[in-house]
């Protein structure tokens, strides 16, 4: 099921409206909105308020999205490790792991998985670097 779409004020947007245009307006116009759904950058321009920052979407190099999902699995294997040190700690057995630190790094590992793959900047600092 759909979402209800609601105006800033919370009121219910239930109206639909159709616009012709050109081919070549409609690039224009998707350009100006970059990120921006067409129906977001038209309402927001329409009705007068500051459409945001246009942001454009960098290519994420092989390199970064190779290790964002390696980082997942590790993440992913210490959180079988904490998952299994709990159990053998609820059936009375000891574990050797300090399941806190594990949970740090699981936390620092997504922080990092984040970082490797962000790959969006604003289009007045693609103009400085170097692609």
């Amino acid at each position: 099921m759909p979402r209800k779409r609601k105006s800033p004020t919370g009121e219910a947007r239930t109206q639909a409206v159709r616009v012709h245009m050109s081919p070549t307006e409609q690039q224009c116009i998707q350009d100006k909105a970059g990120s921006l759904s067409l129906s977001e950058y038209l309402l927001t321009a329409g009705l007068g308020q500051s459409v945001p920052q246009r942001r454009q979407r960098l290519r994420v190099p092989e390199v970064n999205r190779l290790t964002y999902v390696e980082l997942g699995k590790i993440s992913g294997h210490l959180n079988q490790i904490a998952k299994a040190c709990h159990v053998a700690v609820q059936n009375g057995r000891s574990c050797d792991v300090d399941t806190n630190e594990i949970e740090d790094s699981v936390v620092a590992i997504r922080k990092i998985r984040l970082e490797v793959i962000a790959a969006t900047v604003d289009i007045e600092d693609a103009d400085e670097m170097e692609l």
